[in-house]
């Protein structure tokens, strides 16, 4: 599945298809380059599920931020402090699953992403494309 994003609206519309192919407790990374739309991504997931779009940040200085949703909660990590620590960024995952999240969103993780749902974000000519891999 490849989707061409030109706008804000195009990836919160791509993040809604994507999530017809998520179940609750899946870990979901998100790969691209820095400013590529990674956190729109998951301001677009957070909206179709039921929350607050004005809650959704990088959670790039606190590392994890929690997002309420009706009847859940999603988790937003950002991994690029991390990215050299293979066993920290998994022990940090599965503390997080072990509290039921709905779903996490991982920014910067792609150094342990196999074996699970990956959404890739890269840019062409100010075009993005943001494909879904799913490895589960």
């Amino acid at each position: 599945m490849v989707t061409i994003s030109n706008s804000v609206a195009d990836t919160h519309e791509a993040a809604e298809k994507i999530l017809t192919n998520l179940k609750k407790g899946d870990v979901v990374f998100l790969n691209g380059d820095l400013g590529v739309g990674k956190t729109e991504m998951v301001k677009g997931f957070v909206k179709a599920l039921g929350g607050s779009v004005d809650d959704v940040q990088s959670p790039t200085y606190l590392s994890a931020l929690i997002y309420l949703i009706p009847d859940s909660f999603v988790v937003h990590v950002d991994f690029y402090k991390y990215k050299k620590n293979k066993s920290f960024l998994q022990a940090f995952i599965m503390e997080y699953l072990e509290q039921d999240p709905y779903l996490i969103f991982v920014e910067w993780g792609s150094d342990i992403s196999d074996g699970f749902v990956a959404i890739n974000i890269d840019e062409f000519n100010g075009e993005r494309r943001i494909s879904l891999q799913d490895e589960r």
